[in-house]
């Protein structure tokens, strides 16, 4: 779905969004879904079909238990 750019301003321009049922009458999208104002990333990491994310770290040498080259994907 697109709209003008008038209405992604604030999330208030959702309360003026409408849908049409199958009988052609307009809907408020507030009859079947909520929002709220939140932070959230810019854009999401893909892999393949599937949102990523990249984890690092380091250990001190003592709790290294494996080798950068022994570590294999589990899920």
């Amino acid at each position: 779905m697109e709209v003008e750019s008038k209405y992604t301003q604030d999330v208030s321009a959702l309360d003026q969004m409408f849908v049409l049922n199958s009988a052609g009458e307009p809907i408020s999208l507030s009859a079947f879904a909520s929002w709220q104002p939140i932070n959230a990333p810019l854009s999401v990491n893909h892999q393949g079909l599937s949102a990523a994310s990249t984890v690092s770290f380091n250990l001190p040498v003592r709790h290294r238990r494996f080798n950068s080259h022994e570590v294999r994907r589990c899920c």
